[in-house]
């Protein structure tokens, strides 16, 4: 079987975030790594707004949209749709961004 695609993901950065007047003191990362995962027929712009803020106060967030929702594909069959296809995704777009040597924390 081929492996399913990332499908559509954002990673908002603890670095990119800069105080007012001073330099950002995060480097490799935020204090925390969170995935935040959206509810059925949503997509990860439920979590936007709350993503945001988490990234002010020096967290590294992804947001993920699962398969066949917000920007992601729908798969080639109704049964691939499946917790196991999304778990899948989940662990690979985790190791497509690098996350996969951290400590994560997962919301939904």
């Amino acid at each position: 079987m081929a492996e399913l695609p990332t499908g559509s993901f954002l990673v908002l950065r603890a670095a990119d975030v800069q105080k007012k007047g001073s330099a950002s003191n995060v480097e490799d990362g935020g204090l925390l790594s969170i995935v935040l995962l959206h509810g059925w027929l949503q997509s990860s712009e439920a979590w936007l707004g709350l993503a945001q803020k988490l990234r002010e106060r020096r967290a590294d967030i992804l947001l993920i949209d699962f398969y066949a929702h917000g920007h992601s594909p729908t798969l080639g069959k109704i049964q691939m749709h499946s917790v196991a296809a999304l778990a899948g995704q989940v662990a690979r777009v985790i190791g497509h961004v690098g996350w996969h040597d951290r400590r994560l924390v997962l919301g939904g």
